[in-house]
């Protein structure tokens, strides 16, 4: 598993890893070097291994929204903070706030867009294929 270097509050154990004060990091995103992932987005990536499994923190500006994915395989999302909101393939919309878990199952087809400033960790078995419109 490769932990990648911009991690400064990761701490590699031989039995895993620890962050420390990601709590932290919600309320001042600046503790951590994000790297430009879309417009309005980025990513502090925290890990990946060789068969794509993955975890970063992604902070959304508000108003902005990733293009439409298809997840794989299940992907864990926690709002840390702000609040998003899903837009499902076939229009569906739900609302996650600070504090909620989602989880995508294998098929699932969306964007996530954010109403305010917010921070969200994802923990991916799989990469998402942004090849699906």
């Amino acid at each position: 598993m490769e932990i990648l270097e911009n991690v400064n509050c990761t701490i590699e154990t031989e039995n895993g890893i620890e962050i420390k004060g990601l709590f932290d990091i919600a309320k001042n995103p600046d503790l951590v070097k994000w790297e430009p992932y879309s417009e309005g987005v980025s990513v502090y990536p925290i890990y990946k291994d060789k068969n794509g499994a993955s975890a970063a923190l992604f902070k959304l500006e508000a108003g902005a929204q990733t293009p439409q994915h298809l997840h794989e395989s299940y992907e864990h999302a926690l709002v840390l903070s702000g609040k998003n909101v899903k837009i499902w393939e076939n229009k569906q919309i739900s609302v996650q706030n600070e504090g909620d878990l989602f989880i995508a199952k294998p098929g699932t087809k969306h964007s996530v867009s954010f109403q305010e400033d917010g921070i969200v960790l994802l923990i991916s078995e799989k990469p998402k294929n942004y090849n699906c419109s």
